[in-house]
């Protein structure tokens, strides 16, 4: 005889439960060893599973870390989606946005910029994600005239420099300095985006012979 319906359901869950679990474990252990030290059976003991059962769900440490910066990322993005039509400031509020979410989540976020022992593929599937959104609002924007029309690529790699920067300046100073890098940090994305920017005379930087050109 089949197993009632409510037990069906719970049967269908629990697998997911797990693989929440293990992934809630690797993001805490990661943030606490760094990406080389954890071990896969230190986040089993802290998700309360088996090592096999980690292995069941992720072949390797390395998909286990991308499946939790892939997590982490879709998360930020849509904490991004969501505050960037905020109204009034909306950078200033993106930007505390984002410095509150990576405070939230412990040290993960700057274990993924800082640990250079994390694979080459996992920091760029996070860098590209950020960067595809920034580049679309950018876009928008520059339709918009709200900033000045720019190449979205060049663009989204500069704002994306002074993010990762920001970052690492608020949680290497202390939050006492957080405020002050929250606004440097909005200062400067809004002086490379301004729709009408300082005039610079370019004879300054390349010579005289860029001016007619």
């Amino acid at each position: 005889m089949p197993p009632p319906q409510d037990s069906r359901r719970h049967f269908s869950r629990e697998p997911d439960k797990k693989r929440s679990a293990i992934l809630s474990a690797a993001r805490q252990r990661f943030s606490e060893s760094g990406y080389t030290a954890a071990t896969t059976a230190d986040i089993a003991r802290q998700a309360g599973v088996s090592e096999g059962t980690v292995f069941h769900h992720f072949h390797s440490k390395q998909e286990l870390l991308r499946a939790a910066a892939g997590e982490y990322g879709r998360e930020l993005m849509a904490l991004v989606l969501a505050m960037r039509e905020a109204a009034p400031n909306p950078l200033e509020r993106t930007l505390a946005s984002v410095v509150e979410f990576v405070r939230d989540r412990g040290s993960f976020g700057l274990v993924l910029l800082r640990d250079t022992r994390v694979p080459v593929a996992v920091r760029s599937e996070i860098r590209d994600g950020v960067m595809a959104i920034i580049r679309g609002w950018i876009a928008n924007s520059a339709g918009k005239g709200t900033v000045r029309d720019l190449d979205p690529q060049i663009g989204a790699e500069y704002v994306f420099a002074v993010l990762e920067t920001m970052l690492e300046s608020v949680f290497g100073a202390g939050s006492a300095h957080a405020d002050t890098y929250l606004r440097e940090a909005a200062y400067a994305i809004r002086g490379m985006l301004a729709p009408e920017p300082r005039d610079v005379r370019l004879s300054v930087l390349y010579g005289p012979e860029a001016e007619s050109s």
